[in-house]
Order: structure tokens, then sequence, then C-alpha cells
């Protein structure tokens, strides 16, 4: 017995129907039927400034906020949407590695696609990094091959018609070879 057989015709045609309207080219994950926070919620975290450590007083032009990267990114799109120059993230490669002080294992066993969660926490993220950017922002991006063309394809997702957007590999032997110098 298959998994349509008890389907009415009508939820049938409405499965069709969300099929049909599914991109078939490009990456295709399993993304969170929760719709992404648009506004700030009871989950979040305003930061705190201290002043001693940020070099000077207001306003800043370079500023350093350590904590949450998600609580950070809604933070700054507040009063900052648009002007952020350079971005760099170093998200979590997925290797499940047991020894690393963050969490390095996003995948749920109940995804289809191994990657799904992995790469929705991401997009949420690069989505808010993409309303931070100025038209000439770029965003700098460390990840291990293993990740790089999913990542890659990600950032086309997440950042349609961007030209200034680079993957910097962990494994590069030299710095300078990976950023082309």
């Amino acid at each position: 017995m298959g998994k349509y057989d008890d389907l009415p015709r009508e939820q049938l045609i409405e499965l069709l129907n969300k099929r049909d309207r599914t991109k078939k080219l490009g990456l295709v994950w399993e993304r969170d039927e929760i719709e992404a926070d648009n506004a700030v919620d009871a989950n979040f975290v305003a930061a705190t400034i201290i002043p001693e450590l940020s070099g000077k007083a207001a306003p800043w032009r370079n500023m350093v906020i350590e904590g949450d990267n998600y609580d950070a990114l809604r933070w700054l799109r507040m009063t900052m949407a648009g002007q952020i120059k350079c971005i760099y993230i170093d998200p979590p490669y997925n290797t499940g590695a047991k020894d690393w002080v963050y969490n390095d294992h996003y995948a749920n066993p109940e995804d289809a696609y191994f990657h799904s969660t992995w790469l929705e926490f991401l997009f949420r993220r690069l989505i808010l990094a993409r309303d931070l950017l100025a038209e000439d922002g770029v965003i700098f991006v460390s990840i291990n091959d293993e990740q790089r063309a999913k990542l890659e394809l990600l950032l086309d997702e997440a950042l349609p018609g961007k030209d200034h957007r680079h993957v910097w590999l962990d494994e590069a032997p030299d710095i300078r070879d990976a950023i082309n110098y």
C-alpha cells in the first residue's frame, strides 16, 4: 500500500499543485514549515554594548559583536540595513565532530535530505546578512571543501544577482591563494 492510497482526491490535487510550484533546478531542501522570523518576537535577545570594549564613544565605524549570530543579525538589521560593507561568517561545517566548541551536527534523521537542517539554519542567517549588505558590500564565508558546492548554491539562493560573494576554503594551503591575491 502506497502513502497516497488513502488520500481523498482534493488532497491529491493539492499535493500535485504544490509539487508543480516547487522549483526543479538548483538547491532544493526541506524548508521549515514555520514562517521565518521577520520581526522582533518573544525569542529576540537584544545586544548589550559594553562601551569600554568598543574602543571609543559611539558612533562606531566598526563593531565586533559576540553572541548568537541569529540574534545579532536581527538586532543589526533594525538599524544597519543596507549599510554593511563586509560580513565574515564561519558557519558550522556539519561534520558531526564532537570535539568542536559549537554544535557541528545539523542533521535531522527524519529529513529526506541529510543536509536540510544545516541548509535551513544557514539560509535564515544569509537572508538577514543579505538585508544588511550595502550595494557594494561583500560577504566572506569559511567552509570546508565537502560543503563548498552546497554553500555556493545556497548563496545563489539567498543572495540572487549578487556578484560580490566569496567562499573561503578552510583547507587552502595558503590563504592568499584562496582569496585570489
